[in-house]
């Protein structure tokens, strides 16, 4: 927009006051027309009296307009005030407008804005959607692959059991569920067996919990994590009860297999001790034995030689012989 200032005023009001003053001696020529054709005519004289009086007047006024563009030209007092006071309406006006244009301005540019968030939004939503689409698709595809690649690796056993299993029963392998063909227990949770390096995992499900355990070969049953579950479906969830039965069994057998273990390490202990005593008695009683066989054999040899010195002696008495 133009700027405002004294200058464009005075120049506007000056161009105004001529417009005026053109348009006002162009209909003067037409009153004076008028004027001359009524004389010419002889018409009432109320007649040609008004049309002299309206040709005066318009004298008058474009006499007013020539004075007053005088006076701009001239600076008077009277015109600089009435400039000022233009100037002043016309900046007030200016500025309300400014104001108004400025806040359709900023109005309009919010509104782009904010449409420009929503369509921003919305194709973002909508790739995001696409994007997520395509990601379930994909991950579909590799999953039904790895479906396939583990059900062909199934061992016997499992496939064999699952035939028998009720669904609330199953395996993992390879990180995919096997359930049980035949109907589900009721009231009962969910299990599932997973063996990893020799070593048994259960995942135990109920409508709010979640259990897994390891089991070792002749072991006891170790609880490793308890989770508490919320239900996606919470209308079409039955709740289970789990067997306390269960645990107290576990607990039995569990005092059984750490009783016979003890058992048997006491035995082994026992059994080394046994052995270590024996082997020192034996030992203690060889020694005994070896030198009651010294003794004795020293002994007969010198019976022998009593015996042989005897036999000497007595020979030669016979024969006469003396020593």
């Amino acid at each position: 927009m133009r700027s405002i200032t004294r200058e464009v005023i005075t120049k506007e009001f000056i161009q105004e006051i001529t417009q005026k003053r053109d348009e006002l001696s162009r209909h003067l020529k037409n009153a004076e027309k008028n004027l001359q054709k009524s004389i010419k005519n002889q018409c009432h004289r109320e007649i040609i009296s008004r049309n002299k009086e309206n040709v005066d007047q318009m004298k008058e006024k474009i006499d007013d307009y020539d004075l007053q563009l005088s006076q701009i030209q001239n600076k008077d007092v009277e015109m600089v005030e009435e400039i000022e006071r233009r100037f002043s309406e016309r900046l007030e006006k200016h500025n309300r407008e400014e104001i108004a244009f400025r806040r359709k301005i900023d109005k309009k540019r919010e509104k782009k804005k904010n449409e420009k968030k929503v369509l921003d939004g919305f194709f973002k939503s909508e790739k995001k959607i696409r994007y997520d689409i395509k990601t379930q698709k994909r991950n579909e595809r590799y999953a039904y692959k790895h479906f396939c690649r583990s059900e062909d690796s199934l061992p016997e056993y499992m496939s064999r059991n699952l035939k028998n299993m009720p669904n609330n029963k199953g395996y993992i392998w390879k990180s995919v569920c096997y359930y049980g063909h035949q109907p589900a227990n009721d009231n009962e949770p969910t299990f599932l067996f997973e063996k990893k390096y020799g070593t048994l995992y259960i995942h135990e499900y109920t409508h709010n919990e979640y259990f897994y355990f390891s089991k070792e070969k002749n072991g006891p049953k170790v609880l490793l994590k308890h989770e508490e579950r919320v239900p996606v479906f919470p209308e079409f969830t039955k709740p289970v009860v789990r067997q306390q039965e269960n645990n107290r069994n576990n607990n039995r057998n569990n005092n059984r297999n750490n009783n016979r273990n003890d058992n048997r390490n006491n035995n082994r202990n026992n059994n080394r001790n046994n052995n270590r005593n024996n082997s020192r008695n034996n030992s203690r009683k060889g020694n005994r034995n070896d030198n009651r066989d010294k003794k004795e054999n020293s002994k007969t040899k010198k019976e022998k030689r009593k015996t042989s010195s005897w036999k000497n002696k007595h020979t030669n008495i016979k024969n006469g012989r003396t020593e």
